[in-house]
């Protein structure tokens, strides 16, 4: 998608380089023929003042013309990519659900916890609460030791 889009806005840009090449000659004949009085010279400078109108018309009327193409493909292919998306999405949501009520289902069928196995699984966690706090400590008097020891 990128790489079409750098060919036609290359493909403009080359097309824009040559048509203001074309309109800057034709600017240079327009001031030549402005410079002289006669009316021959305003005839002629009223012919290139209509080839520069009708060149900057066919430079607008193809710049439309690829801001379309490119905008349509754009506009397709991120139609197909939420396509994608959205069933990639819907199958992750019914698997989320299936995983959610096969879990469902093995925890109803556990038994509970009787109040004794509770209260060992608190002093657990209380055990390894203080056992964190007293490695803190450790390392911090280890710190201190090495500070005084140099």
């Amino acid at each position: 998608l990128f790489q079409q889009h750098m060919k036609a806005m290359k493909a403009m840009q080359e097309g824009l380089a040559a048509v203001r090449a074309e309109v800057k000659k034709l600017s240079e004949v327009v001031e030549a023929v402005q410079a002289s009085s006669t009316p021959r010279a305003e005839a002629q400078a009223d012919g290139s003042s209509r080839e520069v109108l009708a060149l900057k018309a066919q430079v607008s009327d193809l710049q439309e013309q690829v801001t379309l193409l490119v905008v349509r493909g754009l506009e397709e292919r991120f139609a197909n990519l939420r396509a994608d998306v959205s069933r990639e999405v819907t199958a992750a949501v019914r698997e989320t659900k299936e995983n959610w009520a096969v879990a469902s289902r093995r925890l109803s069928a556990l038994e509970a916890w009787p109040a004794s196995q509770a209260e060992l699984s608190a002093e657990m966690q209380s055990m390894r609460s203080e056992r964190q706090e007293d490695r803190g400590r450790l390392e911090l008097l280890s710190r201190e030791a090495e500070g005084l020891g140099r």
